[in-house]
């Protein structure tokens, strides 16, 4: 992870301390200690959660209350559907992106992408292919040529018809055009081939399914109707710090474990060194260095720990 590559930059030292403790448990450890501030700047370098908070502030999505109930409602969305949080904080940038681009913007947009999203992921492989076929949707629907082909499919608008007016360019709620193209075409795939390549198609899966199935397309409107407030996350959040302290009692027993097996050695060594000074000589390296007895024992477990760590950290 963004936040194991940070802390062990140098993949020898990484992979040792990974084995020696596991995976699991030394991520948990280490988000433990880690600020949400810092969490967050770490994620940033790693171009995940930082770039979904980027996109957020460019639409003005700054109040952390507005924030967190968008993070919610999509957190929510994704527990209903397959398309998850964790799938969003990999993916997100590049469909919140794509989304924005087209003029949506706010809480709203949010969960009308969420909603698109869901039912995309429901008719393709896995998140990756959904996310793809997102961005394939919003290439066609900026392409001038795909624009008058749907308004000749059905008389199919793509953009806000009053914003326009306005001289505004902004998109239509991306589950109200979905819904529409769908209908219009009857579901017929043969007909959304004539606009959507390949890759947008897979957007239509479940929807086209769905409506020559049932004549309704009930799923884009379920995932429309998840409204978070935050309560979820925090849940979550919660349940993780508990996950975390427990991964973190884990993680002392074995570095404990650890240290007693590979540390105990250089530590003799040292203090073997010491005494071969003799007392008189060591008193004096003590007060020249004005260290305390506390002091000196933190020294030695230093020492000793970059004794034993010199050979992993290089």
């Amino acid at each position: 992870s963004a936040v194991m590559r940070a802390v062990f930059p140098k993949d020898a030292a990484r992979r040792a301390f990974l084995k020696s403790v596991g995976a699991s448990t030394a991520l948990a450890a280490l988000l433990q200690f880690f600020p949400l501030k810092t969490a967050t700047e770490v994620f940033a370098q790693g171009g995940a959660i930082g770039d979904i908070m980027a996109e957020f502030q460019k639409m003005g999505l700054v109040d952390p209350t507005k924030v967190l109930e968008t993070i919610d409602t999509l957190n929510m969305q994704g527990k209903e559907g397959a398309f998850t949080l964790a799938n969003l904080a990999q993916l997100g940038p590049r469909v919140v992106t794509a989304y924005t681009a087209m003029g949506r913007s706010g809480p709203q947009a949010m969960r009308e992408m969420g909603a698109a999203l869901q039912v995309i992921r429901m008719g393709t492989g896995e998140a990756r292919q959904a996310a793809t076929a997102f961005e394939a949707v919003m290439r066609t629907l900026a392409d001038p040529e795909k624009i008058k082909q749907l308004k000749q499919l059905g008389g199919i608008d793509v953009f806000d018809a009053e914003k326009l007016a306005k001289g505004e360019r902004v998109l239509r709620p991306i589950n109200e055009l979905m819904g529409e193209i769908v209908k219009k075409s009857g579901g017929d795939m043969v007909k959304l081939g004539q606009v959507f390549d390949a890759e947008a198609m897979r957007a239509f899966n479940q929807a086209a399914s769905e409506f020559k199935r049932t004549g309704r397309i009930d799923t884009l409107e379920k995932f429309m109707q998840v409204q978070g407030d935050g309560k979820a996350t925090l849940a979550d959040s919660a349940r993780a710090a508990k996950t975390a302290s427990a991964a973190l009692a884990n993680l002392y027993t074995a570095w404990k474990k650890f240290a007693d097996e590979s540390l105990t050695g250089p530590i003799q060594t040292l203090a073997d060194t010491l005494n071969a000074l003799g007392s008189e000589t060591t008193g004096k390296i003590i007060k020249g260095l004005a260290i305390g007895g506390a002091v000196l024992g933190g020294a030695v477990l230093a020492r000793k720990t970059y004794n034993a760590g010199k050979g992993l950290l290089g």
